[in-house]
C-alpha cells in the first residue's frame, strides 16, 4: 500500500518528467537561429587539429548575380609533399558544395594550352559554418584514375586522406573593416542606398477583421525585418518566408484589440533574431497550423524609383514628407497643434495633433469639410490628442481618402468658431 508521502512524491516526479519533456518538445519545435555566407566570410582559415594546412575561402557574384565561393586548400599529398587544391560552388544559405581539384603534369611557366586540361578532382568538400569564426569542411575523397589528357601513373595523387571525414575550421584573417555578423547586413556595399519597404499582406478571410503586413529596412550598415498582425484570436502563429518556418507571432490583447509582431535584424543584437535570409520576392505566409491567414509575394521595390503610385500609394502622394505647425487663432490661448503627411513607398499617411486645449471632441476639417474628431483626454504630456489617416486603410486608423495638400486645416469645436488652422 501506498502511503501519502509515497504517492506525493510520485505526483511531483511525474510532473517534473512532464515538464521536462514539454521543455524538450518546445526546443525541438523552434526554428534553428542559422547564418548565411555572406562576403563577410572571405579569408584564410586554419584547420586547428593538423598540421600546417587551411582554406583559402573568397564569396564572388558571378554568372547572373548568384552568390559562389572560390576555395583554395593548401595541405600535402599522401606521401607529404605539399599540394593545393580548388574548387568553386554555390552558396546555398550556410553551405557550400564543390569539387576540389589539383592540377599534374605542368612545368614551371609553361606556356597555356586552352585544349589541354590537366585537372583531377580529387575530393568532393562540403563547407558548413557554425558563426562568422569557426565550421567544419565535410571531405569525401575520390579515387583517381586520371584524365583523358593526363593518364593516371605513379605519379598522380590518390586518396588524399583514406576514408575523409569532417575537418575543423577556424577563421584566421579576414577583410580589413568588415565586420561579420552572419546575416545579410554583410553583403551591403558602401555605395548602396537606404530604403524601406511596406506591404499589407492579403487576407485569406479566415478572420475577416484581421491585417498583417510585413516591412524591410535597409541601410548601409544594417537590415531588418519585421511582420505585423492584427484583429485575430491570441495565440501563436507561424511565420513561412519561401516555404520555411522562420520564427512564431504571438498575438496578445492590446487596448481593444489583438496585435502581435516578430523581427529579425542584421547585425543581432543580443536577443534579437538574426536576419540570415532574404525575404525580398519570397512568398510571405502567416499560418495557423497549416492554415494560411494572410500571404503575398513581398516583391522587392527598386530604390531608386520613387514612384509611389506605381506601388500601390493614393495618387496624391508625392513622395515627400510636410509638417507644419497649426496657428492659434486666439479663442484658447494655451492651444497648439500640427499636421504632418509622410509619403513611403508603398503608403501615406496624415495625422493632426492638438495639445492644451480642455477635455472634450474638437471638430477636424479640411478644405471646409469635416472628416473626423479628436478627442482631447488627459495623458503623461497633459490634455492631448491625435487623429490618424493611413492608406492602405490600417485596423484602428481612418482610411486616408482626401488630399490635405494645399487644404485649410482647422479644428473647431461646436459654434465656437477656429480654435487652430494652417494652409497645409
Amino acid at each position: 500500500m501506498k502511503t501519502p508521502y509515497r504517492k506525493n512524491f510520485i505526483m511531483k516526479k511525474t510532473a517534473l518528467v512532464m515538464s521536462l519533456l514539454l521543455l524538450l518538445f518546445m526546443f525541438v519545435s523552434m526554428p534553428v537561429q542559422a547564418i548565411t555566407i555572406t562576403k563577410s566570410f572571405t579569408g584564410f582559415w586554419s584547420q586547428p587539429d593538423h598540421e600546417s594546412q587551411g582554406f583559402d575561402f573568397q564569396v564572388i557574384n558571378q554568372n547572373g548575380g548568384v552568390t559562389q565561393a572560390i576555395v583554395y586548400w593548401y595541405t600535402f599529398d599522401t606521401a607529404g609533399n605539399p599540394m593545393w587544391l580548388a574548387g568553386i560552388g554555390d552558396v546555398v544559405d550556410d553551405k557550400v558544395l564543390l569539387d576540389m581539384f589539383t592540377v599534374t603534369g605542368v612545368t614551371n611557366l609553361q606556356e597555356n594550352d586552352p585544349q589541354t586540361r590537366n585537372e583531377v578532382i580529387l575530393a568532393t568538400a562540403e563547407f558548413t559554418f557554425d558563426d562568422c569564426q569557426s565550421g567544419t569542411v565535410d571531405i569525401s575523397p575520390v579515387p583517381t584514375t586520371g584524365t583523358a589528357n593526363t593518364p593516371a601513373t605513379a605519379n598522380t595523387p590518390n586518396s588524399i586522406s583514406g576514408t575523409g571525414g569532417f575537418v575543423r575550421i577556424q577563421r584566421l584573417t579576414s577583410v580589413q573593416g568588415d565586420n561579420c555578423s552572419g546575416g545579410i547586413s554583410d553583403n551591403t556595399t558602401p555605395g548602396e542606398s537606404s530604403y524601406e519597404i511596406e506591404q499589407f499582406m492579403t487576407n485569406t478571410n479566415v478572420y475577416t477583421g484581421g491585417n498583417a503586413r510585413a516591412k524591410f529596412k535597409q541601410s548601409t550598415s544594417s537590415s531588418k525585418f519585421e511582420v505585423e498582425v492584427e484583429g485575430i484570436p491570441v495565440g501563436m502563429y507561424d511565420l513561412s518566408v519561401d516555404g520555411e518556418i522562420r520564427g512564431q507571432i504571438e498575438v496578445m490583447i492590446t487596448g481593444n484589440s489583438t496585435e502581435g509582431e516578430i523581427e529579425f535584424e542584421s547585425p543581432a543584437g543580443e536577443g534579437e533574431l538574426l536576419l540570415d535570409f532574404d525575404p525580398r520576392g519570397k512568398a510571405i505566409e502567416v499560418l495557423e497550423d497549416s492554415t494560411v491567414l494572410f500571404g503575398m509575394v513581398f516583391a522587392p521595390v527598386d530604390p531608386a524609383i520613387n514612384d509611389p503610385v506605381a506601388n500601390g500609394a493614393p495618387p496624391f502622394a508625392d513622395g515627400l514628407e510636410t509638417e507644419s505647425n497649426l496657428n492659434n487663432a486666439g479663442l484658447i490661448a494655451s492651444a497648439r497643434g500640427s499636421a504632418k503627411l509622410e509619403q513611403g513607398l508603398t503608403k501615406v499617411e496624415f495625422e493632426v495633433e492638438i495639445e492644451d486645449l480642455p477635455i472634450g471632441n474638437y471638430g477636424l476639417f479640411v478644405g471646409g469639410e469635416l472628416v473626423g474628431s479628436i478627442p482631447v483626454t488627459n495623458g503623461q504630456g497633459g490634455a492631448e490628442g491625435k487623429l490618424q489617416f493611413s492608406f492602405p486603410a490600417n485596423a484602428g486608423v481612418s482610411a486616408l481618402d482626401f488630399d490635405p495638400r494645399g487644404k485649410l486645416i482647422e479644428i473647431r469645436q461646436g459654434d465656437a468658431g477656429v480654435i487652430l488652422d494652417v494652409n497645409f
